[in-house]
Order: structure tokens, then C-alpha cells, then sequence
């Protein structure tokens, strides 16, 4: 990783001899690593200030976060800030926020990586990723990250987004251009607020992808604190020009809202939505010898699969007491968990990896590259999404574009999303799931699971789409 995305806090303290240092005076000096800056007094370390991809500032001492606190919206002329080219042709920038710094591997961040990929691969305009730094807030081309992840980065050598220190040049501006928000940060938008006001009045334009309302709609399935930052986020929304929901429940859902509050929307605001991909870019990539590793672990069992972030709304819970109740009745089947240990879930995590299960007919994995996870579909027997509340289900899609027996919970976005011959359940107790996995094993047994006919869209088709809401504005 290039020292312009050094983020943590321990990191920079021990590359600090690598950086820049600047003498402040009386035996103090400051070193910047990425967005980290150590401070230092006769060479030992005082303690360290990271400007946060929150947008906050964060003190650290000794590695430990110590205090944190809010930046002042930026009140500057644009153009001291950005190269203003007036005649060019106009172009998207695709902000995959945070993810230059730090990727939790969960759902929303592949959507970016994915809507980022394919823009560097499309040739009939120029289609970007970017970033805003988390220093100056100026925006950067993600040159080196794009180059960090294996994408094309033909488009950004044109752009000359690679700086000769290493870092990543600022982007320009013009009329028309798109600069699209992939990822939630109400921080980021109130401290570019005053920017994106002087950005407007010269023609670009500025739109949010749109997952889902379910920390609006269902806040006790979350933190007090992202709950209320997801409302700040919202209700910033309708000042700007375009709402990209990845599903059309979602959208709904999104004007149903607006109603609701009484919500005002820019009045000529782009409204629309498209659907995800299911065949991720990384897939093509080989499988590493930790991916082999937890793939052997599984290859002598006939496993259920459920892959997304363990969080309260997932349905992990009742999966597991389902899954019990089979045992107890001496199924042989395994259940596989796939994701990172979200909120609100250190009780069920404990359980899990405490479960006498474990390691047996039970495997929770995290952290898991993608070429490992599509191998894992691959092997499934069955593939579970029992989440209770979504926008989207990038999971269903997956399942099904591998042509895996598929065991969703039915709830309007999968019904939306699922192609023809998915197996629905509902209610919320483990006899409830337990007896539809009965079900389902009697149909996979008799081998009554037809292929499915439709396969979900590609992640080009679905670039292309989302392309075409973008230029419904133009």
C-alpha cells in the first residue's frame, strides 16, 4: 500500500523514519504518513493525529484512540482547490469514500469496487473513482488504489492522476460533470457542503447511490449512533440531483418517505433505480493458499451457506436455532457462516464460536477474499439469506447466478430481486426455518430444484444502467 492511504495509527508510528519530518521547534517535530501525522519530542513518540476518513480528528496515544472530534465545513473558493476546465467533456466521478484506507470486505464497499471497475473499463466517457482527502478534503483520483486492487487504470494514466511523490493528483472540474457518492459518511457531505454549493453553481452535479432505509425505517437493529447518522444523511439527500436506489422497493420506499416527512426534493432531481451484479471482478483472481486452506476444511460436508456481515437483522440467530433443532434430529448437514462480526452481536458471536458445533457441522468464516467466497458458493449445497429487512440481497443474486438451490426469507426486495423457482420462507421462529430447510432438502433430494431460467445481470449490465440514469439528466 503506498504511504498516501496509511491510516493506522500504529503503522505510522513505525514508519515514521520512512516519512518527511518537520521540525517544529524546542525538539518537537511532526512526520506525516498518509493521513496519520506522529508527533515527536527528542525522537520519542508523543502521540499521534489522524485526520479520520469520517471527518473527524482523532488523537491517538500509544495506538489507543483517545479523543475524536469534528472538523468546520470548508469555506474556500473551488477554484484555489480544482482546476476549472469549462470546455471539456464532461465526466463521472464515482467516490468510493473511505475504501482507499480501510475495506471491511461488506456489502455496500463491493458495490463501489464494482461500479468503479467497470466505469475504468468503459471507453465512451471518461468514468472514475475518486476519493475526498481526509486532510484537506480536496477530491483525488483513487489512481493508486485502482492500481492497488488490479484495475484497468488506462483512463487515470490519461488524466495524469499518478503524482511523481507517489500520491494521487485532485481532480478537475466542469459542467456536466457527476461526482456520485457510493458509500454513507454524513460527515463527509457536511464538511463539503459549502464545496459542493460552488460545485453546483459551476454545472457538476452531485448524486447518491441509494442501498437501502432500514436504519431510518428499523433503528434498533443498530448502534444509537449510526442510526442517527444514517438520518443525517438521509435528510440531506433531496438538496441535491440524483437519487440512484439499487432496487426498485428501495426506491419506493425512499419517496414513501419523503411523503411521510414531508420531505422537500430538488425539484429537478433524478429519481431512479437499478439493479446489482452478481459476477464480482476478483473472482478471477486465483485462490491463495489461506483460500485453499478453508476450503479443505469443507470438503468432505454438505453445507448451507449464509454470507453477509453478522449483524442484529441478518437472521443468524434463528439460522443457528434451526439449524439445533436438525441436529438434534441427527442431521449431517453443515451450516457455513460467512462474515465479518458486525454491531450488537457479541452474545450470538460468543455462541457461535463457543458452539460445541464448531469446527464440526458448524464454520464461521471472516475476512474471507473474494475468489474464496465464490468458491464457497460454488461447493454450497444450498445457499440461505434470512435476513429480516434489505434494499437489495446481494447474496440471492450471487446464489443464483452460481445456479445454487436458494432458501430466502420473503420480504419485497428478494421477491424483487429472486429469479423464478426460489424457495421462499417466512416467520421469525427456528421451527419455523428448520421445518423450510426439511423442505428444501426434500426438493434438492428429489431433485425438483429446476435451473433457474433468468440469471441475475451482470455487474457490466448492471454499470450500464446505472450509467443510463446518470445521462437521463443530461
Amino acid at each position: 500500500m503506498t504511504n498516501t492511504y496509511i491510516s493506522n495509527a500504529r503503522k505510522a508510528v513505525q514508519l515514521s523514519s520512512q516519512g518527511r519530518r518537520e521540525l517544529i521547534g524546542f525538539g518537537f517535530s511532526k512526520t506525516r504518513l498518509g493521513i496519520c501525522s506522529v508527533y515527536k519530542w527528542q525522537g520519542i513518540v508523543l502521540f499521534v493525529l489522524q485526520h479520520n476518513p469520517n471527518f473527524k480528528k482523532k488523537l491517538f496515544i500509544c495506538g489507543l484512540p483517545i479523543i475524536s472530534w469534528k472538523r468546520q465545513v470548508i469555506e474556500e473558493p473551488i477554484e484555489r482547490r480544482y482546476v476549472l476546465e469549462r470546455n471539456r467533456e464532461s465526466r463521472v466521478y464515482i467516490n468510493v469514500g473511505s475504501l482507499p484506507f480501510y475495506d471491511n470486505r461488506s456489502g455496500i464497499p463491493r458495490v463501489a469496487k464494482e461500479l468503479a471497475a467497470h466505469g475504468l473499463q468503459w471507453r465512451e466517457k471518461v468514468v472514475v473513482p475518486i476519493y475526498a482527502d481526509p486532510v484537506t478534503g480536496q477530491y483525488r483520483y483513487a489512481a493508486h488504489w485502482a492500481l492497488e486492487n488490479g484495475c484497468d487504470i488506462s483512463q487515470l494514466k490519461a488524466l495524469h492522476a499518478f503524482c511523481d511523490n507517489g500520491s494521487d493528483a485532485p481532480v478537475t472540474l466542469a459542467p456536466g460533470d457527476w461526482l456520485v457518492h457510493t458509500m454513507i459518511n454524513p460527515n463527509e457531505i457536511a464538511f463539503e457542503a459549502d464545496q459542493f454549493t460552488q460545485m453546483r453553481e459551476l454545472g457538476v452535479k452531485v448524486g447518491f447511490v441509494l442501498h437501502d432505509l432500514i436504519a431510518e425505517r428499523s433503528p434498533d437493529y443498530f448502534k444509537h449512533r449510526d442510526a442517527r447518522n444514517f438520518a443525517r444523511w438521509l435528510r440531506v439527500l433531496g438538496q441535491y440531483d440524483g437519487i440512484f436506489a439499487v432496487s426498485r422497493s428501495t426506491l419506493n420506499d425512499y419517496l414513501s418517505w419523503c411523503q411521510e416527512n414531508a420531505a422537500s426534493t430538488f425539484p429537478q432531481q433524478i429519481q431512479g433505480w437499478f439493479h446489482l451484479g452478481a459476477d464480482f471482478v476478483a473472482h478471477r483472481s486465483e485462490l491463495t493458499a489461506s483460500d485453499n486452506e478453508v476450503l479443505n476444511q469443507l470438503r468432505n460436508h454438505s453445507f448451507y451457506l449464509q454470507v453477509s456481515t453478522i449483524e442484529p437483522r441478518k437472521g443468524f440467530a434463528q439460522l443457528l436455532s434451526a439449524f439445533e433443532l436438525l441436529w438434534k434430529d441427527n442431521s449431517q448437514l453443515t451450516l457455513v457462516l460467512v462474515g465479518r462480526q458486525g454491531w450488537l452481536v457479541r452474545a450470538l458471536c460468543r455462541r457461535i464460536s463457543r458452539h460445541l458445533e464448531n469446527k464440526k457441522r458448524l464454520f464461521w468464516f471472516s475476512g474471507l477474499s473474494d475468489t474464496a467466497l465464490n468458491a464457497l458458493y460454488e461447493q454450497a449445497r444450498c445457499v440461505v439469506v434470512a435476513s429480516e429487512a434489505e434494499g437489495y440481497g446481494l447474496s440471492v443474486v450471487e446464489g443464483a447466478n452460481h445456479q445454487k438451490p436458494l432458501l430466502v426469507r420473503d420480504i419485497p426486495a428478494f421477491r424483487e430481486v429472486a429469479p423464478k423457482g426460489v424457495h421462499f420462507f417466512s416467520g421469525l421462529e427456528p421451527q419455523e426455518l428448520a421445518a423450510a430447510i426439511a423442505r428444501m432438502e426434500k426438493a434438492i433430494s428429489e431433485h425438483r430444484i429446476q435451473p433457474y431460467a433468468l440469471c441475475p445481470q451482470s455487474w457490466a449490465q448492471s454499470f450500464h444502467a446505472f450509467v443510463d440514469l446518470l445521462q437521463s439528466g443530461e
